[in-house]
């Protein structure tokens, strides 16, 4: 019998209380009355879930009108039409306000929700109400004092711009217009305040406008209290402050400007330092001051820096810096040198990239030249004060002066125009190119030999350089040819465009017309290399140019002519070659400036250049050669100057127009054109019908080439000279004693002297013209060179670059009288106590401090030493004596003379204005005096000074 499982409890009574009931039924009561607890708390709750459904809904939906509302206010704050209007503000609030308390009742879900909703949005409404109507007049108070600025800032305008009865009456109008607007606004007290601000209103007012005007004096007038009395401190105060904002930049300005002029070497206008000092902020003015302890006392030095020639401007600027370490502390000088360093880069730089705009900054002379010939221009153009032939020829002439000033500057890319006149001219021609106005076009190439007559060339190179197109250049060079009508169309963008589209459509290379082109041109192309024969890189670009015009030229005249590509091109090569005459060496036009050259014409030239070549030599003068284009200057042998007969050629110039004569040198293709005296090459001018040998009056015997002589004078003087240079080799004897030995050419008009000049120097420097025919042959120049005392032969010699040259000796002896006259009027006050300056030329015996050592005349006589010992001269016992005696006066007018000479001449930097002296430049003389010998150049402006070089100069 299965054994039936029992379990034993393990709870508690206590344990099981929580799971009886609290239903408690008496004896008396049935089963509802026992429930009816239980349903009244099931129904109160759902009453109140009910109540809390209706409110959260009731809460939604007025939070949905809300938002609504909020666009109804931002419209009413937004809208000018409600923003300053309460009537039609809340007007349109409560009209929005009833459609949206519409739409939301129609959206609670029973009557309840709809009264709760009912009753938020009223409330909400007259709080948007409330808070529109405070917005509202808020904005009318802006509104208002808006309205009042405004008038205020007519009344203020309209007084000042228009003054009168307006001024005037400017202070009750603005008192008026303050009472109508506040008065109902604001308390007494308040409006009262108004009121008494009205006259500092006007003070500021009248202050803005002085600032405006003129910021400098009224910032001075601020300082005033009597100025604009009405202002208060801190209104003053602003003002100043303004008047610096407005000051600062003007200042800047003109301290720059300041600045410009000493950099260009001119005396600067006055720059007010203790206004800068006031103004402008610690930092800039104290860098203000830094530059103008750096920069002053060297006006003059920049000044005298913009008149030398490119190749003295370093030791110039050396010289400078050496005497700034010597006069200012290390600190300054070190900035000085640095200031002069950069407006001698500053010089080289402008001078190479736009010299006519350098020249303009530097020479106010040259650049009121340009002004005076512009409004001649307007002028005619206005009414007619000038006829065109005045204008033409002051132009002309402009152009002459500012390529000698280029010139004398040893500018080498020499320009006729600005860079930015050139880019004008070029953009103007484009622009008539791209509206194919070819009248246009070629009216404005016309103006080249209008303004810049011989000079076109260079206009023409100069205009090439800065994009002017190829074809301008070729209707220029052949006038009113087809190849100038062709030459104006290969500009034009739509004949080039046409070109290209044919020679595409027919399958024609612009390579192939190129090569058939260039064999055609192939003996002008010679000649063009031989032009240049170091570098054919500019030729090369100028026959490639070339090449792509004709092409084009070639093109046109296939489709105009109706040519196959081959007959083309050499038509168009042919109708350039027809335009030349070539020669050996050298090409003729026969076409310039747009007129025919005739053949005769050709002809005659042709013959010209061969009889000056064989017969007129010596009649121009050769005595030595200078390359202008390829070289420096070269001194040739007498070997060299025979050959001139033999190796002698005649080239093109640049301008294709002139030719000039030289040989090329043994060993090289190097060309040197030959010189005469007076530095003039031999050029033979297409144009010149003169018949005279060029630089002389002497007439050309044409005749000459039918009766050649067996030897011309020229080929018996050489034969002299080449035998003189053997002996004097074989004997080991001076040029001029092998010259008396040998039998000397008999040539009309020339005499050979027998001086022993330059008897030290040996044969191998004989070898230059200047020193075999210049030395050999007795000239007016010869035997004034006889009197020259050792200073003066030195300089002449040396700096000159020709002792014998009458007018440089003229010159320095004009110099010479003028300083003398100048220091002790001729030698009539000889000594000055205060200063111990002594003799006839007023050298200081001693220094500042009593000293003879370093004294200006120890000094002087230690340059004699120097210079004599350099030159191989023995120094004479004076020198020693002077040494010794230490006074000016126990020496000959004579030695001090040659004192006064070689203390100039051995100062660095003092070569180039001694070289202006001897070409006669007055000016440059008298800034020789002043910088070299006076020391100071500010002097050069003395009335007394002038007076005496003038007297010297023109006496």
């Amino acid at each position: 019998m299965p054994k039936i499982p029992t379990f034993t409890a393990e709870g508690s009574i206590t344990q099981l209380e929580g799971t009886t009931s609290n239903i408690q039924m008496g004896l008396n009561n049935n089963l509802a009355s026992a429930l009816a607890p239980i349903t009244k708390t099931i129904v109160e709750q759902k009453v109140k879930e009910n109540a809390l459904q209706n409110q959260a809904e009731a809460l939604k939906l007025e939070n949905d009108f809300i938002t609504d509302m909020q666009s109804v206010t931002q419209t009413i704050n937004t809208d000018p039409k409600y923003a300053t209007n309460k009537e039609a503000a809340n007007i349109y609030l409560k009209e929005k306000s009833d459609q949206f308390i519409k739409k939301y009742r129609s959206l609670a879900t029973n009557g309840n929700v709809q009264d709760k909703f009912s009753n938020y949005a009223l409330a909400e409404t007259q709080k948007s109400i409330f808070k529109t109507d405070g917005v509202i007049s808020k904005n009318i108070l802006v509104n208002l004092n808006n309205d009042y600025g405004k008038a205020k800032k007519n009344l203020l305008l309209t007084a000042y711009m228009d003054g009168g009865i307006y001024k005037e009456t400017l202070a009750a109008d603005l008192t008026k217009l303050t009472i109508d607007t506040y008065s109902l606004q604001v308390s007494p007290p308040e409006l009262q305040t108004l009121l008494d601000n009205i006259p500092a209103e006007i003070d500021l007012f009248d202050g803005l406008e002085d600032l405006s005007n003129s910021p400098k004096k009224t910032f001075e007038l601020l300082k005033d209290k009597n100025y604009l009395p009405n202002l208060s401190v801190d209104q003053r105060l602003d003002l100043e402050n303004k008047a610096k904002t407005y000051l600062r930049p003007q200042i800047q300005k003109e301290f720059e400007n300041y600045m410009t002029y000493i950099e260009d070497g001119k005396e600067p206008p006055i720059f007010d330092f203790d206004l800068a000092k006031e103004v402008m902020t610690e930092p800039v003015y104290e860098n203000m001051i830094v530059a103008k302890t750096v920069m002053e006392d060297t006006v003059d030095d920049v000044k005298f820096l913009h008149t030398l020639p490119n190749q003295d401007l370093d030791s110039t600027a050396t010289s400078m810096i050496e005497k700034v370490y010597e006069t200012y502390p290390i600190d300054v000088a070190k900035q000085k040198e640095t200031f002069l360093k950069k407006v001698i880069e500053d010089i080289k730089s402008n001078r190479e990239d736009d010299p006519l705009a350098y020249i303009f900054s530097v020479d106010d002379e040259i650049k009121n030249m340009s002004i005076e010939i512009d409004n001649m221009s307007a002028d005619f153009s206005a009414p007619n004060t000038y006829d065109t032939s005045a204008i033409a020829q002051a132009k002309l002439e402009f152009a002459e002066t500012i390529i000698q000033k280029q010139k004398d500057l040893n500018i080498k890319n020499i320009k006729v125009m600005t860079n930015d006149a050139a880019q004008s001219f070029v953009a103007a021609y484009t622009e008539a190119g791209n509206k194919n106005d070819i009248p246009t076009m070629n009216d404005m190439m016309q103006t080249l030999n209008l303004n810049y007559g011989d000079n076109d060339g260079i206009a023409l190179r100069q205009l090439l350089e800065a994009g002017l197109p190829y074809g301008a250049k070729v209707s220029y060079i052949f006038g009113d040819g087809e190849l100038a009508q062709e030459g104006l169309a290969f500009d034009t963008k739509e004949e080039k465009d046409a070109s290209i589209k044919f020679l595409k459509d027919n399958d024609v290379k612009i390579a192939d017309i190129q090569i058939e082109i260039r064999e055609q041109l192939k003996d002008f192309e010679s000649i063009l290399r031989r032009n240049v024969p170091l570098n054919s890189s500019g030729t090369l670009t100028e026959m490639d140019n070339l090449v792509e015009y004709l092409s084009f030229v070639a093109a046109n005249r296939m489709y105009g002519k109706e040519m196959d590509s081959s007959e083309a091109a050499i038509s168009a090569a042919q109708t350039f070659n027809d335009n030349f005459v070539v020669e050996d060496t050298f090409y003729l036009p026969k076409k310039i400036d747009g007129k025919n050259v005739g053949d005769g014409q050709i002809n005659k030239i042709i013959e010209t250049a061969d009889i000056l070549q064989k017969y007129y030599l010596d009649d121009f003068g050769a005595v030595a050669f200078k390359s202008n284009f390829e070289t420096d200057e070269v001194k040739l042998s007498s070997k060299m100057y025979s050959q001139m007969l033999t190796n002698g050629e005649w080239r093109n110039m640049p301008d294709g127009e002139n030719l000039i004569f030289g040989i090329v040198l043994a060993g090289s293709n190097e060309f040197a054109p030959i010189v005469n005296a007076n530095g003039e090459n031999l050029i033979l001018n297409i144009n010149d019908t003169s018949e005279l040998v060029p630089g002389t009056n002497i007439p050309i015997d044409f005749t000459l080439n039918f009766s050649e002589p067996s030897e011309t004078p020229i080929e018996s003087m050489i034969d002299v000279f080449e035998k003189a240079s053997a002996l004097a080799k074989e004997k080991g004897i001076t040029y001029e004693e092998a010259l008396k030995e040998i039998r000397k050419p008999k040539i009309e008009n020339i005499e050979f002297g027998d001086g022993k000049k330059n008897s030290k120097i040996s044969v191998d420097d004989q070898s230059s013209i200047l020193k075999t025919i210049g030395d050999a042959i007795i000239t007016p120049a010869y035997g004034s060179e006889m009197n020259l005392n050792s200073a003066k032969r030195i300089i002449l010699n040396n700096v000159g670059g020709d002792i014998y040259n009458e007018e440089s000796q003229s010159n320095l002896q004009k110099f010479i009288n003028a300083v003398h006259d100048i220091e002790s009027s001729g030698g009539e006050n000889i000594y000055n106590e205060s200063t111990t300056a002594a003799g006839d030329f007023q050298f200081k015996m001693l220094t500042g401090d009593g000293n003879k050592e370093g004294s200006a005349f120890q000094t002087g006589l230690n340059r004699i030493e120097n210079r004599y010992n350099k030159e191989n001269i023995t120094i004479p016992n004076w020198v020693k004596e002077a040494k010794e005696h230490n006074d000016p006066r126990k020496l000959t007018y004579e030695q001090q003379e040659e004192l006064f000479l070689i203390n100039l001449y051995e100062q660095k930097g003092s070569d180039a204005l001694i070289k202006a002296m001897l070409n006669g430049d007055m000016k440059k003389a008298m800034q020789l005096y002043a910088k070299f010998h006076h020391t100071k150049m500010n002097v050069i402006n003395d009335k007394i000074i002038k007076e005496k070089f003038n007297k010297a100069y023109n006496d």
